[in-house]
């Protein structure tokens, strides 16, 4: 079995970035994820948010690419908000995301970081080069 380390942070929106992940049901929203996560046999390493985004920082196994981990996430978790928690509005992410490479040396910095993200946003401490750039650069 071969030694494979391949940490990625990914980050995506909600539907043009709207305030849609509740509180009330957060904490659902971000099981479900995790679920997914196990059920592809990535290793979760951290995962937060704020209502209209969400960090993860995942140890993809060799034989999965960032995008299938994309798809399957988002699908499933819309999929599970819509059906199982039934919103006031259909919920459903942008199609968009981020992903970056993270050394393993970086790794504790970058799951504290995402450990942090209601506070980082409150405070108005993000750290630019980690969140999503601006709807107009992704499109």
């Amino acid at each position: 079995m071969p030694l494979v380390q391949n940490y990625v942070h990914c980050v995506w929106a909600t539907w043009d970035r709207r305030d849609s992940i509740e509180a009330s049901w957060e904490k659902d929203l971000y099981s479900e994820i995790r679920a997914e996560c196990s059920r592809l046999k990535c290793h979760m390493r951290a995962l937060n948010g704020i209502s209209n985004h969400v960090h993860l920082l995942v140890d993809l196994p060799a034989t999965l690419s960032i995008a299938d981990v994309m798809k399957q996430v988002k699908g499933a978790s819309s999929l599970f908000v819509n059906q199982q928690l039934e919103p006031v509005e259909q919920f459903k992410w942008q199609q968009e995301y981020a992903a970056f490479s993270v050394s393993r040396w970086d790794v504790n910095k970058i799951r504290t970081y995402i450990d942090r993200q209601k506070e980082h946003h409150a405070q108005n401490t993000t750290v630019e080069s980690l969140e999503l750039p601006p709807l107009d650069r992704m499109r």
